[in-house]
Order: structure tokens, then C-alpha cells, then sequence
């Protein structure tokens, strides 16, 4: 996917600055710079194709949480998102830090909001 973003990014910049940017590279005019100069439409095209392309690729629901490249919970096998004590305490397991001690999440409340 990040292929693509930097594709889509670099046909756009060509599209708009193509000329600027191969004379300050110093890239030479072979045929297929001078072909990609003279179609630059569909150079722009392309680049958002692939995109498109490699957003649906992407787009598997997966979600899946590594610790030191152990995989630790997968959307894909549980069917479901994982929660945020889950994620603290494999965190916990595995001797990470986690900001609430050991994946314990407390809810506070302020005294406002017990006044109302």
C-alpha cells in the first residue's frame, strides 16, 4: 500500500513538475522520460489507479497485534476486535510497560459528573 502512495505522490509531482524535476536531476531525455513527458494524463491516471488498486488489496478486515514479533491476538481468527485490556495484558505477558498496571483499566469518573 505504501508503494502505491508513493507512486501516486511522485505521477503527481511528475505531472506538475516533471521538466523541473529531470532538469535539476540531470536525467537524460530517453525515449520512455519523453514518452512519460508527452502522456502525462495518463501517467496521473495510472498513479491513481494503482491507488485504487492497492487500497481493495489491502482492504482484507485484517488487524493483527505483534509484540517482539510474537502475533498475540488476530482479527481474522477471533472474528472480532480485540479489546484494550486484552491488548494491555499481552502487552503485561510479555513484559511490556503498559500505562495502567498490568492492563487493568479504571473508569473515573470526575465529581462533576457525579453531582449531575
Amino acid at each position: 500500500m505504501s508503494v502505491a502512495q508513493v507512486a501516486q505522490v511522485l505521477g503527481t509531482a511528475f505531472v506538475f513538475m516533471g521538466e523541473q524535476l529531470l532538469n535539476m536531476a540531470r536525467v537524460p531525455r530517453t525515449p520512455f522520460v519523453q514518452n512519460v513527458l508527452d502522456n502525462k494524463i495518463q501517467v496521473l491516471g495510472s498513479s491513481f489507479l494503482l491507488s485504487s488498486v492497492a487500497q481493495s488489496i489491502a482492504k482484507t478486515d485484517a488487524f493483527e497485534v505483534y509484540v517482539n514479533g510474537e502475533l498475540v491476538f488476530s482479527k481474522l481468527e477471533k472474528k472480532r476486535m480485540p479489546t484494550v485490556d486484552e491488548i494491555f495484558r499481552a502487552l503485561a505477558d510479555r513484559g511490556v510497560a503498559t500505562p495502567i498496571g498490568g492492563g487493568e483499566i479504571t473508569r473515573q469518573t470526575s465529581s462533576r459528573s457525579q453531582q449531575m
